[in-house]
This record gives structure tokens, sequence and C-alpha cells, in this order.
């Protein structure tokens, strides 16, 4: 169960047929038929929230199993995190890349046992975060991975219960993964985007590239909505939090 979510976590949405050679290879690795390992994937989209509320229905197979094992693995994000790459790890002798791990690491007297579990979760979270929005950034749609960033709504630093949770994440290119750290973007309750009032008299105020570039890159995109991902959409009170706490109105 929990290889088969760090799968799901992994795969584009709409992967999950018995064809791909993703699912192939892994079922291999643990004695299942692609079929069966098929079906599992199905079965967890049945639980996504963000299918259920578009009246999407993944198989419902597994029952009361399933729905248990989902419900108590998107509870604690954290540690389903550290759970599923050390199965995906032990299964596939894979390893999180550097690219993966985006943050820096904590220090202190327990630093490498600490360190090995902030990899964990940064590869975790990139890779969910990634996948869920087919890699391509929420604002503007850029696409090449190397530019991309799974940005959390309410930062690493400040709630570690939702390190690992990609409800809290989005995935952007680097301009707008600064501009929303920065408090320059927000979102609204309608999931679409805020510009900051700041950013906006900037660039009427100067006739430079900087503030065309603002123009074509920020500004523009005022009011224009989130690309939502396939799943786990960003959270609503994350989402508040942020408008609240960051957003230079």
């Amino acid at each position: 169960m929990l290889l088969a979510l760090a799968l799901y976590c992994r795969l584009p949405f709409g992967r999950f047929h018995k064809g791909n050679s993703e699912v192939k290879r892994i079922a291999a690795l643990i004695g299942r038929t692609p079929d069966a390992l098929a079906m599992r994937l199905s079965n967890f989209a049945s639980q996504d929230p963000i299918h259920r509320a578009r009246g999407v229905k993944g198989l419902d197979g597994g029952g009361k199993k399933v729905a248990q094992f989902w419900a108590e693995a998107t509870a604690e994000w954290n540690s389903t995190a550290v759970e599923t790459e050390l199965v995906w790890q032990r299964a596939t002798g894979e390893l999180p890349t550097e690219r993966e791990c985006e943050l820096e690491p904590p220090g202190g007297p327990t630093e490498a046992t600490r360190l090995s579990k902030v990899r964990l979760v940064q590869g975790f979270f990139r890779r969910t975060v990634l996948a869920s929005y087919a890699s391509a950034c929420a604002v503007c749609g850029i696409s090449p991975e190397p530019l991309l960033v799974a940005s959390h709504i309410i930062p690493w630093s400040i709630n570690e219960a939702r390190r690992a949770d990609p409800t809290n994440g989005l995935c952007l290119c680097a301009l707008h993964d600064k501009a929303f750290d920065s408090g320059l973007l927000s979102i609204d309750e309608g999931m679409r985007i805020l510009v900051s009032n700041r950013l906006q008299q900037s660039g009427r105020e100067r006739n430079t590239p900087v503030s065309k570039l603002h123009i074509a890159g920020l500004i523009e995109i005022a009011g224009q909505e989130l690309r939502l991902p396939s799943r786990f959409p960003p959270d609503a009170s994350a989402v508040a939090w942020h408008r609240k706490m960051r957003f230079v109105a």
C-alpha cells in the first residue's frame, strides 16, 4: 500500500493504467501484476477529494481498507512522506536527487538523522507537487522542470506539521515562486491570483525593461484563475494564511 501510494504521488494523473512502463516496473519489483497495481492506484483516486468534488470516481475496490489507509496517510503527511520514501528506496534503490532537496537542512546534535528525514520529506513534497500540477507552473504554465519550484504556501519554517503536505504546496516557476514568497502575489478565496498594489505602482512609474518584465510576467496576471492540480488542491486555510500574513496588499 505504501509503495502504491508513493507511485500514485509520482505519476501524473491519467497514467495509472497497466500499460504504463513505471506501473509495470514497480509491479514486477513487488511480485504483483500491472493490473493489480493499476487497480490500487485507481482505488486511491476514488479517495482523492479533488476527484470526488468533480464527481469523478476511480475504482472503488478495496473498500474500508483503502479508505482507512488513505485517511491515516493524509492525516500525517510528514510520517507518510518518510515511510513511503523509505519503502520506495528499498524497492528501487533510488535516492532523492539534489534538485529534489531544495531546502537547507537543520542543524543541531542529531543533524545526521534529521538531515536524512528532511531529504526524504523534501523529495516526497517536490515530486508530489510537481506531478499533481503536471510539471507546469500554476500561474503561467511554464513547464521545464529545472525552472519549477515546489513552493510551500505556509512556509516550511513556520508550520512543521505541513512540511510534506501537498495541499500546502504550489508548483511555481522561479519568478512566481519568488513573488509569492515575497508577498507580491497571493491567491483569493476563488483561487484567483492577487497582485500587490506595490508591484502594480512600480510598473506604472518605471518605463524600463524591468517594469516591462513586471507587466508581462506579473502585473497582467492579476485576477487570473490559478491552474489547479489534478489532485491535492491548495488548502483554503493555507491560502487564507498566506493572504493574511504574507500578502502586501
